[in-house]
């Protein structure tokens, strides 16, 4: 199923169009005298404070200060025309300063700024996603701030790592902790069922990660938890040493403005670095970690191999333990060596990063440049758990005008793992290891007679034995002999071009895009166990992300007590994913490790993917006697995944703050400052790609002997079957609704700050894949029936103990509490007390050929669809189950598949009378449609 959604090619050329005629236009009062602003930013204890923004806000003109915390402002002839205008200055952790100057032609003016510490950041400029920023004084919603120190100090390579501990309500999960190890991340409790792509492959819903207002693909190609070598969420891409801060939107209350573009699991807006005008800086950073595992499982190094006090050892050669080779044999000699099997296959890893970083420029241009390596070894022993990462990044500005700014970044990428099979495999180092007696020497992996794999249940391999299987590799073997390599190159960036043709309206768009190639390779050495002479599979992923975002603001002051804002605002994005991979079985010779060097290869399998999304969005701000502060906003996306019928969706939200403290007279050396918010806000879950269709496929089959597949093509006749999920036309985004509330408090004048806040969040119409009757030709089916809940508390608190010039302490510390619960899977209380049957779907092939095509048929429109399944879910009356029924007749009305057609109306019919059932445990009242609650038109004889 796919949508029309119109290319920006017009909005490019209208933005091209009128740069074409800045151009042309000659700068109109060249010659006038231009005004010259000088001066000083310092702390309160007269120290220079370096990066400081001075600023003109009407005019959009700024600088930043140098490391003496001087500043020189030019104010261009053409824009000073005698008014006056506010100077002012701000910097991250300081409340903002300004001054009223006046802008006479060719004067001179000197102005120094004090800025006294701000612990709440009230003046910091917070990105709220989708090209929107606010002051964070004026937030209705809770937006948590990581600023880059508290990410460098965590001294961890994966940016989604360096998040734990630092944000309420927000755990980090690592996959484990191998070189390259994946990291996931929830944030204020699952909002789904997790049947829902994250990226590009299946896993539970993630937040979606926003890198200077472009998305990143975060996906993880890689098998499961349990087996395989480890793979990295694509996040591990950013050098942590280019980010300049991190903005947490915990929920639907502050992402509705992205709708189901960032999903419901909230977002992690990221900043990076940037050049700043003045001398040239440069920055070198290294840093070296050493991992070393705190315990190992125990095991017991008393018994030998056998059971119950039995000897199952065998010492003939090719002989083989196929029974009895558990570790409770007879008792060992006390001189016998044993080894610790589990101990001697870890070691103390270490990891070494340096970043080096030069940046600068004019007033007018800026750069920013960084190089980054990571070379990581595993704990794992040996040099076969690896993880290496190379980065080089650029961002730079240029002010073609004084109210035109154009901006681009680009990162390169590569990264290289190499690792081990692990955890429930036969061919990896996890139960293999553990099995093994403690007399046997695994480390002795090569028999010394033949040079071949010799393993505690194959000890003695004759010289033929390079293909009989060992029951379970040993360790050492799967380490020294197989490959599981992997590689990536990636390459990501975006253009930005800001505009200010008025001084109340500002445009802005960006275009960014971000690619991924993924090469692995996974191969077992010819003596491998359950692969029957050796094989390896190649897999290459390609990703692919292009997004578009043109806004446009607009500001108004009223009067001095009230202003104003709006933002409207286009995105379009395309996520495109292709996976293709061959299988090869039998090594020719032991080495290489190619595709060529193998007897047989498997049918390649290739298999792509792609999004599309189309969104317009507005927000409205509202300021109200520098107290109150309201927000506005609503967004409507139209996706290629939607079902036929819920092509476009809308989002609302909004939130109110009130700044109470100076109005309600409190001291102000117990409470400083002090703001109650309340927000409310929607976005919405993508469902699962083409849930909306039959699809077939030429996937293979696998058992749980990894040389065993059953493919679709016998003796050269290729063949297709179809998916054993039906597709569900009607599938729409799943939806969260969320409320928000909580309090801000300043306490002793700047020495502590409190912030609790309380939250509810309920998600409707959960994904989730319910049984099909299997002689459907189908076995699931993915419709909207779940419902869940998380409601919660989140406390942040921090005490600055000590401000010196040469020594500050602070203490900080977060506490959250979240309930999950889920409240429906689509039955009523009826069902679950087993009263009566279960609402089950169950379909019947018709004309249509539902569960086996029909030759020379075409697919049923989707009435046909309904009437031919008792209970295909549908959007506008929950899922359809047993006691739905279409309003139309079906086409057939005589013969016997008739009089079944309407044997099977009748039965169903009764009962729904009986039962009162309401399918799903939703109100069943829709209209006179032929929905739950309506009366069908009867079907003339159908029922008795």
């Amino acid at each position: 199923m796919r949508i029309a959604i119109r290319s920006p090619l017009r909005a490019f050329l209208v933005l091209g169009g009128l740069t074409g005629a800045l151009t042309l236009v000659p700068e109109q009062g060249a010659a006038q005298s231009s005004v010259t602003i000088t001066g000083q930013v310092t702390n309160p204890q007269g120290e220079p404070l370096r990066d400081a923004n001075v600023s003109i806000f009407d005019l959009s003109i700024g600088v930043w200060t140098g490391p003496d915390g001087a500043y020189r402002l030019i104010v261009p002839g053409a824009r000073a025309d005698g008014k006056q205008v506010k100077l002012g200055a701000r910097l991250i952790g300081y409340r903002m300063q300004s001054f009223g100057v006046t802008l006479t032609p060719g004067a001179t003016l000197a102005q120094d700024f004090q800025l006294v510490s701000d612990p709440l950041r009230l003046d910091e400029i917070v990105v709220t996603g989708a090209g929107t920023e606010q002051l964070r004084e004026r937030l209705g919603s809770n937006v948590t701030s990581v600023a880059a120190a508290e990410v460098q100090r965590a001294n961890e390579s994966n940016v989604v790592q360096a998040l734990a501990g630092k944000v309420p309500n927000v755990l980090t999960n690592q996959a484990s902790g191998d070189a390259g190890a994946s990291t996931a991340i929830l944030i204020r409790g699952p909002k789904s069922f997790g049947t829902t792509p994250t990226g590009f492959s299946p896993s539970p819903p993630q937040p979606v990660i926003i890198v200077d207002g472009v998305p990143l693909s975060n996906v993880t190609h890689g098998e499961a938890v349990l087996s395989g070598a480890p793979s990295p969420n694509r996040a591990a891409d950013i050098n942590t040493e280019d980010i300049e801060s991190i903005e947490i939107l915990p929920g639907a209350a502050s992402t509705s403005i992205y709708g189901a573009s960032a999903g419901s699991a909230g977002a992690i807006l990221i900043t990076t670095k940037r050049g700043r005008p003045g001398q040239t800086t440069y920055s070198l950073r290294s840093s070296v970690q050493f991992d070393e595992p705190v315990g190992t499982l125990p095991v017991q190094r008393k018994y030998g191999v056998g059971s119950g006090g039995v000897s199952s050892n065998c010492t003939a050669v090719n002989c083989q333990i196929n029974s009895n080779f558990f570790s409770w044999g007879p008792e060992l000699d006390p001189a016998t060596p044993t080894y610790d099997h589990g101990a001697e296959m870890l070691e103390t890893g270490h990891a070494i990063e340096n970043t080096l970083t030069l940046s600068g420029g004019s007033e007018r241009t800026t750069f920013y440049l960084s190089a980054g390596q990571l070379d990581q070894n595993g704990f794992i022993v040996g040099d076969n758990d690896t993880y290496r990462r190379y980065s080089a990044r650029f961002r730079g500005s240029h002010t073609l005008f004084e109210n035109l700014v154009v901006s681009a970044s680009v990162s390169v990428v590569q990264t290289k793992t190499s690792g081990e099979d692990r955890g429930n495999s036969i061919n990896g180092i996890g139960i293999s290891a553990l099995r093994q007696p403690p007399d046997f020497n695994a480390q002795q992996y090569l028999s010394p007679t033949t040079g071949l794999h010799r393993s505690w249940r194959f000890p003695n391999p004759g010289p033929l034995a390079f293909a009989t299987t060992r029951g379970f590799d040993n360790p050492f073997y799967a380490l020294n002999e197989d490959a599981l390599l992997g590689e990536t190159g990636r390459y990501l960036g975006n253009v930005n071009v800001n505009w200010r043709p008025l001084g109340w309206l500002q445009l802005n768009w960006t275009l960014g895009g971000d690619y991924t190639s993924d090469d692995r390779t996974y191969a077992y050495a010819q003596a491998s166990s359950g692969t029957n002479g050796g094989q390896m599979e190649r897999w290459q992923f390609y990703d692919r992300l292009f997004d578009h975002l043109l806004t446009a603001t607009g500001t108004h002051e009223f009067n001095r007590h009230v202003r104003g804002g709006l933002t409207v605002g286009q995105n379009l994005n395309e996520t495109y994913y292709r996976q293709i991979d061959v299988l090869g079985q039998v090594w020719l010779a032991p080495k290489p490790f190619k595709l060529q060097n193998t007897t047989t290869r498997t049918l390649p399998n290739d298999a792509e993917q792609r999004r599309r999304v189309e969104g317009y969005f507005a927000q409205a701000n509202v300021d109200l006697y520098d107290q109150l502060f309201l927000q506005g906003r609503i967004r409507n996306d139209a996706n290629s995944a939607f079902g036929v019928g819920h092509q476009r969706a809308w989002y609302p939200g909004g939130s109110v703050a009130w700044t109470f403290a100076q109005a309600v007279h409190l001291p102000e050396q117990i409470v400083s400052f002090g703001k109650l918010r309340l927000a409310y806000g929607e976005s919405g879950q993508q469902p699962p790609l083409y849930a909306t269709q039959d699809v077939f496929t030429t996937t293979r089959f696998i058992d749980f002997n990894p040389g065993s597949l059953q493919g679709t093509t016998i003796n050269g006749v290729g063949g297709l079957y179809a998916s054993a999920t039906r597709g569900n036309p009607d599938i729409k985004p799943e939806r969260v609704r969320e409320v928000e509330g909580g309090v801000d408090l300043g306490l002793f004048r700047g020495r502590a700050d409190l912030s609790v806040t309380r939250y509810d969040s309920k998600s409707k119409d959960v994904v989730f894949g319910v049984d099909l009757v299997p002689s459907t030709g189908y076995t699931t089916m993915n419709i909207n029936a779940g419902e869940l809940t998380n409601k919660g508390w989140e406390l942040t608190s921090n005490i600055h103990v000590l401000q010196r010039r040469d020594l500050s302490i602070d203490i900080g510390a977060n506490w959250a509490r979240n309930r999950n619960m889920v409240t429906s899977l689509g039955a009523t209380a009826s069902q679950l007390a087993g009263d009566v049957p279960m609402a089950t779907p169950r379909c019947r092939a018709v004309r249509s050929g539902l569960g086996r095509p029909s030759r020379g048929r075409r697919r049923t429109r989707r009435s046909d669809t309904r009437s031919a399944c008792g209970a295909p879910p549908t959007s506008r009356g929950a899922a359809v189950v047993s006691g739905w029924f279409p309003s139309r007749a079906p086409r057939t009305t005589s013969g016997p598949r008739a009089r079944a057609h309407r044997t099977a109306l009748c039965t169903s019919r009764r009962t729904v009378s009986r039962s009162r059932i309401q399918p799903f445990g939703r109100s069943a009242t829709r209209g006179p449609t032929g929905l739950p609650g309506s009366p069908s038109p009867p079907v003339t004889g159908a029922c008795s």
